[in-house]
């Protein structure tokens, strides 16, 4: 993630009172990372930074782990729906691709 998307990326932070509370990382119209801090988690915050993803592309795509369940229901509940199915080529784990349009 740092050596290969960051630096191709946008990225934009979002912070609250001074703190970092969370992160998206976008190559194009592909969401590549969306983080949000453990303790921040359910605030909002991810939707936020979707949101903002959505205003700024007007189409996104993304990937998430079959085996995360909350993350995949979470995107679902931000209009994401899943599109296909592929094995990532470092992990071997199977993820879900999804869309927003």
């Amino acid at each position: 993630m740092k050596e290969e998307y960051l630096p191709l990326a946008e990225n934009f932070v979002f912070e609250e009172e001074g703190q970092i509370s969370g992160f998206i990382s976008l190559v194009g119209k592909h969401v590549c990372a969306l983080f949000v801090a453990p303790e921040m988690q359910g605030r909002g915050i991810g939707r936020a930074l979707l949101e903002y993803a959505k205003t700024l592309k007007g189409r996104l795509s993304l990937k998430v782990y079959r085996e995360n369940e909350s993350a995949f229901h979470f995107y679902e509940k931000c209009g994401f729906v899943a599109t296909g199915e592929e094995i990532d080529e470092y992990t071997g784990c199977a993820q879900i691709l999804m869309e927003w349009k």
